[in-house]
C-alpha cells in the first residue's frame, strides 16, 4: 500500500511538473558581449622587392547573442573566403598593412556576409607579417 501511494504520489509531481509552462534559462545580462574565434587568416603577398611576405591575422567576431553562434558557424567557410580574397585585393596595392585597416576591412567583409545585426566588431587577437 506504501509503494503504491509513493508511485502515486510520483506520478502527480511529474504529471504536474510537465504540464507547467517552461522557463527561459537565465538571460544573458543587457549588454553582454559574446567572441565567436574564427582562427586565423594567412595571406601571401609580394613586397616592393619582389620577395613575398605572409600576414597572419588571428581574428575573432564579437556578436550580442549567443543565439547567433549556429549562423556564424554555417556562414564561416564563406566568411573566411571573403575575408582572404578582401585581404588579397587589399595587400596588392597596400604592401605595408596598418592593423586598423585590417580590422576594418575584416570587419565589413564578416557584415556583408552575416549582416550588421550580428557582427557587432571584430577584435584581432594576433597580427604579424613574416618574411619568406
Amino acid at each position: 500500500m506504501r509503494n503504491t501511494a509513493v508511485a502515486f504520489l510520483l506520478g502527480v509531481v511529474v504529471t504536474v511538473t510537465a504540464l507547467m509552462p517552461s522557463r527561459p534559462g537565465p538571460a544573458a545580462e543587457e549588454g553582454a558581449v559574446f567572441y565567436y574565434d574564427m582562427g586565423a587568416a594567412q595571406v601571401q603577398f609580394e613586397t616592393e622587392n619582389c620577395g613575398l611576405r605572409t600576414l597572419l591575422v588571428a581574428y575573432q567576431i564579437e556578436h550580442a547573442s549567443d543565439q547567433d553562434v549556429p549562423r556564424i558557424t554555417g556562414y564561416k567557410p564563406k566568411v573566411e573566403a571573403v575575408i582572404f580574397a578582401t585581404l588579397s585585393d587589399y595587400l596588392m596595392q597596400n604592401k605595408t598593412p596598418r592593423a586598423g585597416a585590417v580590422q576594418s576591412l575584416i570587419k565589413r567583409a564578416a557584415q556583408g556576409i552575416l549582416g550588421k545585426d550580428v557582427v557587432q566588431d571584430v577584435l584581432i587577437t594576433d597580427i604579424q607579417q613574416l618574411d619568406m
